[in-house]
């Protein structure tokens, strides 16, 4: 048996069949190259290149057969028993035929080293793909404007039944908004949004009846691959979102699951009035500005329409959002805010177990409102399984990730998040600050310099990549050109890098300028918080005496919000802890560095717990327990989230400790003398 397979092995070889399959697998490869490149190129379809590449695969038997039996000999073609293998020239065809074999996978080894990204994938790059869509915003055609909350309501009730499935790519509301009134190509649109099909479409409302219309476009070819026109009468407008939403599931041949359909085919009410208010509502709380009298708006619009449809689950999860919205922004922080937002949450899951937008509103409860980060991921991992498109649950889900040391998974939620949304730099502000405070410095460095290759006025993009020159590398003359010549921009990321670089290269009247420069900014920060810099500034000049002035005035503002309890508010009470050392109440000092220890251990907060136990051990050793104070900063040093030793190093807050021989052999350096 071995015997006859080595045998038929040696005759393949023999007859130049497997030179000849080599020879063709890799031609074959090269023309599919050539043909893809070179068919995008004239935007020919799809089919042109599905048959090239079905004709390829056909012609690979044939050729097989065709190398058994005949041979291409000096004397031309010949039957393969013709052939006499002992002839020189044979021989010589055969190592002519074995070079050029060697030629092309030379050739096809180098394309593929030119077009191969060794550098791994970009952070930036937008991934597309055939069941890649935007859904750019409806026109409101209806004689009354106030119609245009309605006809926004249809175009995201759209979005929101395609980003339920999991098997598209669905671009975020806050990317496509831009595009109402964009006169560009759609082929022009695809590309910024990295996109392969667009959805456009128009709302008439003219009393009970409603006239909507929509068409999916391949933007590629400008191919319309469906469209239709909708009269129904409005109380109908849910059938058709829905009708809408599977047309386009089915022209892109998406897969759907049991949950999935039947999430795209129900209602969200059979109220139109109730819509109408919650319409209104979600619309301003999609603001990209949304304040607090913002959410003032929301309530009440929210409470009419729970009010006129009574199990409209949705309505009562934006609900239990916007009573968290007033935690969150200060509005209001008492337990019966908590007690409304919790009950708006549980009358969802009571209409609709399985509602992911009620998961959402839950994981806001618990995360806003008790900073319990394992429950809230919980629920906004089982929400993100329900609505995998939902660019805010993927946010939120990076967000909370980190706060459990969850650095990698957080990069991951992160950049799907700006790959579904990839206008929105908030998303991707998150993405590259979760870079830099897991130390990621090389693909922090990456992406930065990617999105001020794209951004370049971003000013808070400038000031996160000032960081990984500072905390990564201690570049700091790279730090200091990437600044230069830009204006005063009121950006707090941004002036805390001013001053931060004024501070390390020993220029304190520039940081002095920075402040007075800076004073609008200053005056947004809470009581105390300016007086703070001011008292750390002047002791950075050797003015004691400022510096203790200061330092009394901060403390006066601080201590309004500063709270031991509260791990939420550790930044403020250590500022304060820190400015009662520099008056002359050390004990105090150690007294809220302690306690701030003990109720924000890094177990509960990786994302800021590390920077507050290096503030805390600061304060301990300003106030003579040194050995403490190196104890706790040893347990962050170089950990995600904590400082580097190029923090260290640079910083001059840190200069009261130069001569101390430990910290200078934790930060690398020789120690000053004393």
């Amino acid at each position: 048996m071995t015997n006859r397979r080595e045998s038929f092995f040696e005759e393949l070889k023999r007859r130049s069949v497997i030179r000849v399959g080599v020879a063709y697998v890799v031609i074959a490869w090269l023309i599919a190259q050539v043909a893809d490149l070179g068919l995008d190129a004239f935007e020919a379809p799809a089919w042109i290149l599905q048959s090239v590449l079905l004709l390829l695969v056909l012609g690979f038997p044939v050729a097989l057969f065709l190398a058994w039996a005949f041979e291409l000999t000096p004397e031309g073609i010949k039957h393969d028993a013709d052939v006499d293998r002992s002839n020189p020239a044979t021989r010589r065809k055969d190592r002519r035929l074995d070079l050029a074999i060697i030629g092309l996978l030379s050739v096809a080894l180098l394309y593929f080293v030119a077009a191969h990204d060794w550098a791994g994938e970009s952070d930036i790059a937008v991934n597309t793909g055939p069941k890649s869509i935007a859904v750019l915003p409806f026109e409101n055609l209806s004689d009354s404007q106030e119609n245009a909350f309605f006809a926004s309501g249809v175009h995201e009730d759209i979005l929101t039944y395609l980003a339920k499935v999991a098997d598209l790519r669905v671009i975020s509301r806050t990317s496509v908004r831009q595009f109402a009134d964009d006169r560009r190509d759609i082929k022009a649109i695809a590309a910024e949004l990295g996109v392969e099909n667009i959805v456009e479409g128009s709302v008439r409302r003219a009393g009970n009846t409603v006239r909507v219309t929509a068409q999916l476009i391949d933007a590629r070819t400008g191919a319309h691959l469906w469209a239709e026109n909708y009269d129904r009468d409005l109380a109908n407008v849910f059938e058709i979102q829905s009708a809408i939403a599977q047309e386009i599931v089915a022209a892109l041949q998406a897969e759907l699951s049991a949950d999935e359909q039947s999430a795209i085919t129900s209602a969200p009410t059979t109220n139109i009035e109730a819509y109408d208010k919650y319409a209104q509502a979600r619309a301003i709380r999609r603001d990209r500005i949304y304040s607090p009298a913002r959410a003032l708006e929301a309530e009440p619009l929210l409470l009419e329409a729970v009010a006129l449809d009574p199990n409209f689950a949705v309505a009562y999860a934006m609900l239990g959002s916007v009573h968290m919205d007033f935690y969150w922004q200060d509005i209001d922080l008492s337990e019966e805010r908590l007690r409304r937002a919790k009950a708006a949450i549980d009358r969802a899951f009571e209409l609709q177990p399985d509602l992911p937008e009620a998961r959402a509103a839950l994981a806001e409860y618990y995360y806003r409102g008790f900073s319990n980060y394992t429950r809230a991921l919980k629920e906004i991992e089982a929400a993100h399984e329900q609505y995998p498109n939902n660019t805010e649950i993927l946010e939120l889900m990076g967000v909370l990730q980190r706060r459990l040391g969850q650095w990698d998974e957080s990069i991951d939620s992160l950049r799907a998040a700006t790959q579904l949304d990839p206008t929105d730099f908030s998303k991707r502000y998150a993405l590259i600050e979760t870079m830099v405070r897991a130390h990621e410095w090389e693909r922090a460095s990456a992406y930065g310099d990617e999105l001020l290759l794209a951004w370049p006025d971003e000013i808070s993009i400038v000031a996160m990549r000032v960081n990984t020159y500072l905390s990564g590398y201690g570049d700091v003359e790279a730090a200091t050109a990437l600044i230069a010549g830009r204006g005063i921009v009121l950006d707090a990321s941004y002036l805390y890098v001013k001053l931060l670089l004024a501070w390390i290269t020993g220029d304190y009247d520039g940081a002095l300028a920075v402040v007075d420069e800076y004073g609008p900014l200053m005056e947004s920060f809470p009581p105390g918080a300016p007086e703070f810099v001011l008292s750390w500034t002047y002791g950075f000049k050797g003015d004691e005496a400022r510096a203790r002035e200061y330092a009394v005035q901060s403390i006066e503002g601080l201590s309004a919000i500063a709270d031991t309890d509260s791990p939420n508010a550790s930044s403020w009470t250590l500022l304060n802890a820190e400015s009662y050392v520099r008056i002359g109440q050390p004990e105090e000092g150690l007294r809220i560095a302690r306690a701030v220890l003990a109720v924000n251990p890094v177990s509960r907060d990786a994302f800021d717990a590390p920077g507050h136990r290096a503030n805390a051990a600061r304060v301990l050793a300003m106030a003579g327990e040194v050995d403490e104070g190196l104890d706790v900063l040893e347990q962050v040093l170089d950990k995600p989230g904590g400082p580097t030793s190029w923090d260290l190093r640079l910083q001059p807050m840190w200069d009261f400790l130069r001569s101390n021989a430990r910290f200078a052999a934790m930060i690398g350096v020789e120690p000053k003398p004393g």
